[in-house]
Order: C-alpha cells, then sequence, then structure tokens
C-alpha cells in the first residue's frame, strides 16, 4: 500500500481496493484506520472541524512528517521526493485516531479529539507499578 501524507478524498472500495483521491500518493497509518471505519460506517473523526495546531504542535507534525519522509527514501527516492512536498499538510495524529475510536458519539470535532490524543499518549507514558514478581500478563 503505497504510504504518503495528504489524504482527503481516497476511500476503500466494497471489495476492499484502494482507490486513491485525485493527486494523493497513499496513506499514512492513521488514514488507513480512518478509512477502515469509513468503509464499515463509522466517521471518526469530524474533519470540517480540524484546524492548524498551536506552532509549537505544528512544529512537532512537521518534523514528524519529515521522519517519515527520510524512511521513504531507503525503499523508494522518487516517491520520497514527492511525498515531501506535503510536508506541512494538517495531520491526523496516529493517538487520535485511536482515541476517537474509543469515544462517542462520533464524529469527534478536533479540539475534542486532540485533548483525548494528549491523555492517550500520558496514560500511555506513565509507569505502571506492579506487585513484585508479578505476571506482565493478564
Amino acid at each position: 500500500m503505497p504510504y504518503a501524507l495528504r489524504v482527503e478524498a481516497s476511500r476503500f472500495e466494497e471489495s476492499g481496493r484502494l482507490v486513491l483521491g485525485a493527486g494523493e500518493l497513499g496513506l499514512t497509518c492513521a488514514a488507513f484506520v480512518l478509512l477502515i471505519f469509513r468503509n464499515a460506517g463509522v466517521e471518526l473523526l469530524d474533519c470540517a472541524t480540524w484546524t492548524q495546531r498551536s506552532p509549537e504542535r505544528t512544529a512537532a507534525d512537521e518534523e514528524a512528517q519529515r521522519r517519515l519522509v527520510v524512511m521513504l527514501h531507503r525503499e523508494n527516492s522518487a516517491h520520497a521526493d514527492a511525498v515531501a512536498a506535503e510536508v506541512g499538510c494538517l495531520r491526523f495524529r496516529p493517538e487520535e485516531v485511536a482515541a476517537a475510536s474509543a469515544h462517542r458519539p462520533h464524529p469527534v470535532d478536533y479540539a475534542r479529539v486532540e485533548a483525548l490524543g494528549q491523555l492517550l499518549i500520558a496514560a500511555l507514558r506513565a509507569p505502571i507499578a506492579l506487585p513484585h514478581g508479578a505476571p506482565l500478563r493478564g
């Protein structure tokens, strides 16, 4: 499956075949999940409410996008060069998509999902206190 940063009109056909939107080059992992849910009839995010993030978070998004382009260069430099032109597009962060999938009602607006995503990251980074010798399985 082709990887790219900007996704607006891509979709899956009923057969499961990916149909890229006009001028689109592929999907991010988060966009893949969004399209899977959409195909199942669940619109996770209210994309109309999506806005630019704060300057600090926008810079972090662009840095993450640049790192992904560097990784793409290892596989296909021509494709990576095309994807590099998309750096700076609005980003649906994985933690936001994950948080939206567990939140009701759908679709979740930008302000709510950004806050939920930050809570999810904080929870994932929190230390887990296990009793001495406790197994890591449930």
